[in-house]
């Protein structure tokens, strides 16, 4: 309102148009250069949901958005920031990546033998399988990399998800009070003392297999278990750079890989700036992670408080909880899966604007699997109050992109043949990449290639 009024000449808020198609829409973003965000909130002030000027029938306006709910890495993305102490942190971690030179030591320096010795009783303690063979690994296969050239930069160990699968379900875990339980690591906002290794393996060891946490259950009942019991085997069938032999001791070699990851990361921040790096990350996280689920359903409400549809990926259990009592429940009917995953957080919802849509019917059992996993899909048919059938699909596609085509083939081959008449709206994350790097992942001109053939 403020840019329009200093214009020159200045162009009275009150002037523009309750209907949101008007052409002059596009001419006052192309004028005063808003993006379409900031269009949106103006479109929203000007036309309240209750007021705007409904578009002809057999249209719809729909957004999606993967929300990223178990990102809780305050240290992600390198932001803009008027902190000093902040923006050395971001260029010595930079180069202690880029350039590790002597400082890439072997990882039996930070993770040493006795930390791992351990490491085993506490595996062992768990009754877990396996361990004779992971101190087999660690020997002769581990304990000698260097910790950034040869462990942090391996591209196979991410292939192979053995430290990011167990930080996906051990990171930040949502309780079934409301509150969280955070593995002691760099990349969350846990508010214990790390300023030593010592430390830190002190309470991470506690953490990972004494801690008992109450979560809700794929029926939102609370169920207690320990954390340690949150890993899941890694299945070859779905990445296929782990081994059979591998697969066979995935959660106690997750487990290492883990604590190795976690080691290096404390051991990097405290030899870079040993007095600030926790003061640092402690700001961030109340600045960017601590009101995450607020700040997006305040987007979800305002910004896209309009629209017809809401497709989102990466949503946390926590989420259908959180929206109790708020605006957005007010305003959106609000899907779920019935077999919602409470432990990985990456659910796939689809929310439909009050009184717009009927005969809401959850279809994803009836979609042929192709590898995707609990939550990752969500179908439904739903009828639009104007008389259009829709079949409404919300996906969030694997890291490399590599499900996304078969996930697409799949709801396009259900849709014709169970629902030919209705209108396929699919809203998701692709994982799409620039280029395809020899079939290794999705690149985006060969999905487009793939889905503009597709009627």
């Amino acid at each position: 309102k403020t840019l329009l009024a200093n214009a020159n000449p200045p162009f009275l808020f009150e002037h523009l148009p309750l209907n949101l198609n008007d052409n002059i829409w596009n001419d006052i973003r192309n004028e005063y250069k808003l993006s379409l965000p900031q269009l949106s909130v103006l479109k929203n002030a000007r036309c309240p949901p209750s007021q705007q000027v409904k578009e002809p029938t057999n249209t719809l306006n729909a957004i999606t958005w993967n929300v990223a709910a178990i990102n809780n890495n305050p240290f992600e993305y390198w932001i803009t920031h008027d902190d000093a102490g902040y923006n050395k942190l971001m260029e010595d971690v930079s180069e202690f990546i880029n350039n590790p030179g002597n400082k890439d030591i072997p990882i039996h320096e930070v993770f040493t033998d006795v930390m791992f010795n351990e490491l085993c009783e506490d595996m062992t303690n768990a009754g877990w399988d396996g361990i004779d063979e992971v101190r087999s690994r660690w020997s002769g296969e581990y304990k000698n990399r260097k910790i950034i050239t040869e462990f942090i930069k391996d591209g196979l160990i991410g292939k192979k998800r053995l430290a990011s699968m167990p930080d996906r379900y051990t990171n930040t875990i949502n309780l079934a009070d409301g509150s969280t339980a955070m593995r002691p690591t760099v990349i969350n906002c846990y508010e214990g003392d790390l300023s030593s290794t010592d430390k830190w393996w002190r309470v991470w060891r506690e953490f990972m297999f004494q801690r008992e946490v109450t979560v809700k259950g794929k029926a939102g009942n609370p169920e207690t278990k320990f954390v340690r019991n949150m890993l899941t085997k890694i299945k070859q069938s779905k990445y296929p750079a782990i081994s059979a032999e591998e697969e066979a001791i995935s959660i106690p070699l997750q487990a290492m890989a883990c604590a190795v990851f976690d080691v290096i990361l404390v051991h990097m921040m405290n030899t870079l700036a040993p007095t600030s790096w926790q003061a640092l990350k402690t700001d961030l996280c109340e600045k960017l992670n601590h009101k995450k689920h607020d700040r997006t359903l305040e987007i979800l409400e305002t910004t896209y408080g309009g629209v017809d549809v809401q497709f989102l990926q990466e949503v946390a259990g926590a989420f259908l909880d959180t929206v109790k009592a708020r605006k957005i429940e007010q305003d959106f009917d609000i899907w779920a899966p019935a077999d919602l995953d409470r432990d990985r957080d990456q659910n796939s919802l689809i929310l439909t604007k009050k009184n717009l849509f009927k005969n809401v019917v959850e279809v994803t059992t009836e979609v042929a699997s192709v590898g995707q996993s609990k939550g990752d899909l969500f179908v439904i048919t739903a009828d639009h109050t104007d008389g259009t059938q829709y079949l409404l699909a919300s996906f969030h596609g694997d890291t490399n992109g590599l499900l996304t085509i078969p996930v697409l083939t799949a709801v396009h081959d259900y849709a014709k043949a169970a629902h030919p008449t209705r209108k396929f709206v699919f809203g998701m994350d692709a994982n799409t990449y620039e280029k395809p790097d020899n079939g290794k992942v999705l690149d985006v001109t060969s999905f487009a290639k793939f889905y503009l053939i597709k009627d």
